[in-house]
């Protein structure tokens, strides 16, 4: 059986509010809303942007949480669909790992801590929570998605912008691991449509996606606790060769920050780890320097 990776992140994302961030950390992540707003608030006023804020308004909806370029409130969903469309729509967002994790990021953060209220600190940590799960998942694949024909912003943001919502909504591990799930399953955003008003909404609809999957989740939403990880999850689903390898979860303790401790502790010393390839049904276990990236680099390993 592969890594319990969806309950893991769940984990990490529930420990969130209450852990202590680096001052090097918290600066990331204002550098990351200080660039994100500013390139939304530009790309606000693009065509792509004004038919979608249109189509928002025609929709009507409880007024929670605010857009860029119109005073009028929407809901959580809809705001986060329009702003994370105006982050992206003039390309000037921030990019990383192939992936545009701020513009994608941070107008969930804002949707969501608009419609319930949140502290900076709390957004801070939301900011750095997705953007640790995000690169995560990133990272686990060895292949270029977009050989396959996926746009990675598309298909992982959701993950992204669910486990940002999670932590600014407060949710419990049970509850963001559903949120991770239901996100899973909203995932899609295929290559050929770049150089379309579809690129940018790729951005905008995994915001959405996202804070839709974490306020279902809060609702009761039930999804599978292997959504990511499992023979037919996301990870699988998605990867161009099945070759997406996953840390096999062999700790005693539940504790997100024992864990970290764990798994750094086991790559320091050189042990073994086990890990699950795609297309082998048997977890292998290899020297910890064999093992993919995530799995060897101390500031991913700090994830769990």
């Amino acid at each position: 059986m592969p890594a319990a990776l969806t309950r893991i992140y769940a984990s990490f994302l529930a420990g969130m509010g209450a852990s202590s961030v680096p001052e090097l950390s918290l600066e990331v992540a204002r550098l990351g809303f200080t660039d994100c707003v500013g390139v939304m608030l530009a790309g606000a006023q693009e065509e792509p942007v004004q038919r979608l804020r249109l189509h928002v308004l025609e929709q009507g909806a409880t007024p929670r949480s605010r857009m860029a370029g119109n005073p009028v409130r929407v809901s959580a969903v809809q705001a986060a669909l329009v702003n994370a469309t105006a982050a992206h729509a003039m390309d000037y967002d921030d990019f990383a790992f192939s992936n545009h994790p701020s513009a994608v990021l941070v107008p969930t953060i804002l949707a969501v801590a608009d419609a319930v209220g949140a502290t900076g600190e709390r957004m801070a940590k939301a900011y750095l929570a997705g953007y640790e799960v995000w690169a995560d998942l990133f990272l686990r694949e060895k292949d270029l998605f977009y050989d396959r024909g996926w746009h990675p912003t598309a298909v992982l943001g959701p993950i992204g912008a669910a486990a940002a919502a999670a932590v600014v909504l407060g949710l419990q591990e049970t509850a963001a691991r559903h949120a991770l799930a239901l996100a899973a399953s909203d995932s899609g955003g295929v290559f050929e449509n770049f150089g379309t008003m579809a690129k940018p909404w790729h951005g905008g609809r995994a915001a959405a996606a996202g804070v839709n999957a974490a306020t279902l989740a809060a609702d009761g939403l039930a999804a599978s606790a292997s959504a990511i990880e499992g023979r037919h999850g996301l990870l699988r689903a998605l990867s161009p060769a099945t070759r997406h390898v996953v840390l096999m979860h062999l700790s005693k303790t539940n504790n997100s920050a024992a864990l970290a401790r764990e798994i750094a502790e086991d790559a320091v010393r050189g042990r073994t780890v086990l890990v699950h390839v795609a297309e082998q049904d048997t977890p292998v276990r290899v020297p910890i320097e064999a093992a993919p990236p995530v799995m060897r680099t101390a500031t991913q390993l700090a994830l769990f």
